[in-house]
């Protein structure tokens, strides 16, 4: 049998494994969204054009939460929660943006709604794992993700951008410093800076 030689890991104690990382010590489970950086959401999403496409959106996500508390920390909840909403971010602009090349933008009631509708859905999916995050920490973080997405394509996302600002703005200091304690999550930031959508 033929000698393998297995990489060790340099300068990380996560360990990644199928769109995964594990934390070596503390065997924290966090989404990996950066594995494949260059890989444009555009061309991996699929784009139903119905007559509602804010709920044809919905039920495609495929909102995956690592949210067990037995297996991580708090932090790397949130983390993971945050992580989600990121993900979902882009695939919205991305949705919004080629329902908008068939036709009419979709409404600003209807892309505020779907937001609110992405929120209570990873917050129900947070309850059902038993995870101990409160749910304006999960609007926190919800509506942080979507300001730091949408912001950089903000000439499409004027409108709603303004009411998640409004929003955030009257969140409790104690949730501001939880999300951006959160924000502050290294990978986090680079997701949305190298990924395109």
């Amino acid at each position: 049998m033929p000698h393998l030689h297995v990489p060790v890991l340099t300068g990380t104690s996560e360990f990644p494994y199928c769109g995964l990382t594990i934390h070596t010590t503390t065997l924290n489970v966090k989404r990996d969204l950066l594995k494949n950086p260059d890989q444009d959401i555009s061309g991996i999403q699929t784009i139903e054009y119905s007559y509602r496409p804010s709920e044809s959106f919905m039920k495609r996500m495929l909102l995956r939460l690592y949210g067990d508390s037995v297996l991580n920390s708090r932090k790397t909840i949130l983390i993971n929660i945050q992580r989600t909403f990121i993900d979902v971010a882009m695939r919205y602009a991305n949705y919004v943006r080629q329902l908008s090349k068939l036709g009419p933008r979709l409404s600003w009631v209807c892309m505020k709604d779907t937001i609110a509708d992405v929120i209570r859905c990873v917050l129900s999916n947070a309850r059902r794992h038993g995870s101990n995050v409160s749910a304006d920490e999960v609007h926190g973080l919800g509506y942080a993700a979507f300001i730091v997405v949408l912001r950089r394509k903000q000439s499409s996302f004027r409108d709603i951008l303004q009411w998640l600002e409004t929003i955030r703005q009257t969140q409790s200091n104690d949730i501001r410093s939880i999300v951006a304690k959160v924000a502050s999550d290294e990978q986090s930031r680079r997701i949305v800076s190298v990924k395109k959508y």
